[in-house]
């Protein structure tokens, strides 16, 4: 069945350091999805620069957007820990909370471009090599 329940969903590190570098932004795409489908979602695009992400999910009706961030933030966490991704003085920490908007169905295609656009919006904290998508 398809649904057309979508999330544009967004959540920040602590402080708005910028502790998101290339190989914790390669972790996130590798266990955002999965999260996704965990908690009844499908990820149609993310968008990392160092300081936030953003996501946009197309969800079935037991999505449970608290559930998805907060396993992605927990499990982002402590992969980058466990792996020492990153630089180990600075880590992968976020703060509490996130910024979730409805997407109307006229308005998936505009939303995903702006999610996948985020290092064009903010080239000054853009991750160097990393994909768009």
């Amino acid at each position: 069945m398809y649904y057309r329940v979508c999330f544009h969903i967004v959540w920040t590190t602590l402080d708005r350091m910028p502790t998101i570098d290339f190989e914790r932004a390669a972790c996130l795409r590798r266990i955002l999805p999965t999260a996704a489908r965990e908690n009844g979602g499908q990820l149609l695009g993310i968008g990392i620069v160092q300081t936030h992400l953003h996501v946009l999910v197309r969800a079935t009706p037991r999505f449970d957007c608290a559930r998805f961030v907060g396993r992605a933030k927990s499990v982002s966490s402590l992969l980058s820990r466990r792996e020492e991704l990153g630089d180990p003085d600075r880590p992968l920490r976020w703060a509490s909370g996130y910024s979730v908007t409805s997407v109307g169905p006229n308005e998936v295609g505009r939303i995903r471009q702006y999610v996948l656009g985020q290092a064009r919006r903010h080239p000054e904290e853009a991750i160097p090599d990393s994909p768009s998508a």
